[in-house]
């Protein structure tokens, strides 16, 4: 089976909780964030055992290790009685597992960078410019 990335997941959990990845690993406290990055944090300890939970806490905000490994452990605690929870949790799993899906993300990010920047000289070459005015006279340079 090939290594899981921790980068993977949290592309996959963006896609899966339809989280922008910058407030997956953002800042943010409220509740339509804070639980996708809980099962974001209990999925890259089990996927990719070789991350530590300092890691984790760089990766997620820059949080402190104590409060991934709380977090952790309170999503095991709800996986277990939440049912809706678990099914997230197991799509999360299936997609991070997945490398084709990593990869067409992947391939659909560079796409729309790619068209994003066709668009943007696009426009550049359809913007009118302004003609520069020559003299009508042969002069010296600083006439």
């Amino acid at each position: 089976m090939t290594r899981v990335l921790a980068r993977d997941v949290l592309r996959s959990a963006a896609v899966v909780f339809n989280v922008p990845l910058e407030e997956l690993v953002g800042r943010r406290r409220d509740f339509a964030t804070s639980r996708p990055r809980n099962l974001t944090c209990r999925a890259i300890r089990t996927l990719c055992p070789h991350v530590s939970y300092p890691e984790i806490g760089r990766m997620l905000g820059d949080r402190d290790h104590t409060t991934i490994v709380k977090n952790v452990a309170r999503t095991e605690e709800l996986l277990e009685t939440v049912p809706a929870l678990a099914e997230a949790y197991e799509r999360l799993l299936g997609r991070a597992c997945s490398p084709e899906a990593v990869q067409l993300d992947e391939d659909i990010a560079e796409a729309t960078a790619r068209l994003a920047a066709l668009t943007e000289r696009r426009a550049a070459l359809l913007t009118p410019t302004r003609p520069t005015q020559e003299p009508d006279h042969d002069c010296p340079a600083d006439c």
